[in-house]
């Protein structure tokens, strides 16, 4: 019964906008119903969007959620999640270099998520995108981050 409550928080006002969709209502789903259903109900909901905004949008919180939501993934999912994760690779480079995996799910590979995959069409600058982000990936020091910065650094240097 209560995780019939929080599928219907998680889905509420997706119609009017009205329900902001909170990190921790996130969570709980993840806990309670498992990625796969979370995923599931955040597409299906039109609220997926939201998440990947977050994601992109650099807050190490949302970031931090790539992980358990990536096991989730379908195909579209999974590439729309790498995406999220490239715009924010910039703006927050040690949460997202923190997040990728080389063993791990597709969307957190480095190959997915440091090869700038922006769709076709969307209005971003792929050479300055690689220019300031390569710049901002050589000032990350931290020595637990150095395999996937250099990860990131080779596939952005291949575009």
């Amino acid at each position: 019964m209560l995780s019939s409550v929080f599928a219907l928080v998680l889905l509420a006002g997706t119609a009017s906008g009205d329900t902001a969709l909170t990190l921790q209502t996130v969570q709980h789903r993840l806990a309670e119903v498992g990625p796969t259903a979370t995923v599931r109900e955040l597409d299906g909901g039109g609220r997926w969007e939201q998440v990947l905004g977050r994601i992109g949008s650099g807050d190490s919180r949302w970031i931090a959620l790539a992980h358990q939501l990536a096991s989730g993934t379908d195909a579209s999912t999974s590439e729309t999640l790498s995406t999220a994760l490239a715009e924010a690779l910039p703006k927050s480079p040690r949460a997202v270099l923190t997040a990728l995996n080389l063993r791990g799910p597709v969307s957190l590979k480095p190959d997915s998520v440091c090869k700038a995959p922006f769709f076709e069409g969307a209005s971003i600058d792929i050479p300055a995108y690689k220019a300031s982000t390569l710049r901002i990936l050589g000032a990350v020091s931290d020595a637990r981050l150095t395999r996937m910065r250099d990860a990131c650094v080779s596939r952005l240097q291949d575009l």
